[in-house]
């Protein structure tokens, strides 16, 4: 709901984003078709890594998980909320897809949807 606020103002954007939920595959699918991603969530963060795809992250936690992921991979800091810059941004998503990519670990996708199907599996119960 907030991006369909945030994009009001662009209705064939709007149009062209799927806004429905989907399955984990499909989610997956999206991450690894994208020219990059920018994630203001760690699990953005995490599937944006995990399929390849260049990415910026933007952490609103001040130094959180997101901080940490990253420089435990030895990837570009996050931008900070506090003082963002949209300019900022795109000249990182910029030089993020201009950088080679790290190899994505044989079995990534089926790993993800493996453990949501696992954990849907078990909300049932």
């Amino acid at each position: 709901m907030f991006f369909q606020r945030l994009f009001a103002a662009y209705p064939d954007l709007l149009t062209a984003v799927p806004w429905k939920r989907v399955s984990p595959e499909e989610d997956f699918k999206s991450f690894r078709t994208a020219r990059a991603v920018v994630a203001m969530r760690f699990h953005s963060a995490v599937l944006a890594i995990a399929a390849g795809v260049p990415q910026v992250a933007i952490d609103y936690t001040r130094g959180g998980k997101i901080a940490a992921l990253l420089s435990s991979l030895e990837l570009p800091a996050p931008l900070n909320l506090e003082g963002f810059s949209g300019r900022e941004c795109a000249k990182r998503v910029i030089e993020a897809v201009n950088r080679p990519c790290a190899t994505v670990p044989a079995g990534v996708e089926e790993a993800y949807t493996a453990a949501w199907r696992q954990c849907l599996a078990e909300s049932r119960n």
